[in-house]
């Protein structure tokens, strides 16, 4: 019998558990599910996850959901998911990341070629920066749903890029619940698109 799914949520694990853990999944062939959410995993941590994914091949979903990874924990995550051509689901909710961020999380979705689902929810990246990770959209052909309610989207104005919604053809959903979103006059967004607003 081999594991495929590995739930370690809300374990309190500590960096070097979370350490030994990547290092035997540097060669796993087998577990395709890990869900590592409210660890509080911190840098280090992301340290550790990115150097698994930059070795793995076989994991397809990873939630890191509540984990505090932060600015610098993120961007080296983002750096190796650049690359990665397996993973399709990715969870990162609730990770206070906030609008510099986004740059980070738009640079890597376009370059991405397998991620399908990112949940970006219940992070503070603002107005701007839910924009800058909707640009990404004009390149990101693989992704099908963005999650990015609860994100601190402030302007009563804030307009949905819908240009980016009218080039991509691959997204299928996109939650942006709890902001108030005007649609632009001047762009029909992609009818193709369930938004969830």
């Amino acid at each position: 019998m081999c594991i495929r799914d590995r739930n370690i949520a809300n374990s309190k694990i500590e960096v070097e558990g979370l350490a030994s853990i990547c290092e035997m999944l540097y060669a796993n062939t087998k577990l395709k599910i890990l869900d590592l959410s409210g660890n509080e995993i911190g840098i280090e941590g992301s340290k550790a996850i990115a150097k698994m994914l930059e070795a793995n091949s076989a994991l397809v979903q990873l939630n890191l959901g509540l984990n505090e990874i932060n600015s610098e924990g993120f961007k080296v995550i983002s750096e190796v998911l650049r690359d990665n051509r397996t993973l399709a689901v990715l969870n990162l909710s609730g990770n206070l990341l906030n609008a510099e961020d986004a740059k980070m999380a738009s640079g890597m979705l376009k370059a991405n070629k397998s991620l399908t689902k990112l949940d970006l929810s219940n992070n503070n990246l603002r107005d701007e920066g839910v924009d800058i990770v909707l640009e990404a959209l004009k390149v990101n052909k693989k992704l099908k749903v963005l999650l990015l309610e609860e994100n601190g989207i402030r302007d009563k104005d804030f307009k949905i890029n819908c240009e980016a919604l009218e080039v991509n053809r691959s997204l299928a959903e996109l939650d942006i619940s709890s902001a108030k979103v005007k649609f632009s006059t001047r762009s029909k967004s992609n009818p193709k698109v369930k938004i969830i607003y």
